[in-house]
């Protein structure tokens, strides 16, 4: 099964694509609603976040850090 094609074969109208879509993430604002639900983790990093790709970028770091057996917040 194949995930995502590879960066490094991307055409040239691919990678502009792709760098388009990244600027535009970076330009989107994001705001954190605190939600005293959320686990501290969550509470203490996403308000530090300001655009929507940090945020993507973060929510990627999350599950692998906490939400995988083995990860920093199951042990």
């Amino acid at each position: 099964m194949t995930c995502r094609k590879n960066v490094n074969s991307l055409t040239t109208e691919e990678k502009a694509a792709l760098i388009s879509a990244i600027k535009l993430m970076k330009a989107e604002l994001y705001e954190y609603v605190d939600d005293e639900n959320d686990a501290a983790h969550v509470r203490a990093l996403y308000p530090l976040i300001n655009n929507t790709y940090d945020k993507y970028v973060l929510d990627h770091y999350m599950v692998a850090n906490w939400a995988t057996p083995g990860g920093l917040g199951l042990g």
